[in-house]
């Protein structure tokens, strides 16, 4: 099973990208892939992943970007 990840700045609903992430694991096969979310905020986007049953991991980008980076490859691979 290949993992995709989907990352997001914003999880408002309120714009095309938001959408596009949210409806895009919908529709994926649950049998070949296993979706999962990281973003940088909880909102609409994280509270419906997490209904859909979608992983989802928030975390506020830091000063120093190489930190988000760790912090990102040790979500994804701990999934």
């Amino acid at each position: 099973m290949e993992t995709i990840l989907f990352q997001s700045n914003y999880a408002p609903l309120t714009k095309g990208g938001q959408k596009s992430i949210w409806y895009s694991p919908l529709g994926m096969d649950k049998t070949k892939y296993k979706p999962v979310l990281f973003c940088r905020e909880d909102g609409d986007l994280t509270i419906k992943a997490r209904v859909a049953g979608i992983p989802v991991d928030v975390k506020e980008i830091p000063q120093f970007r190489i930190l988000y980076i760790c912090r990102s490859i040790k979500f994804i691979v701990n999934i």
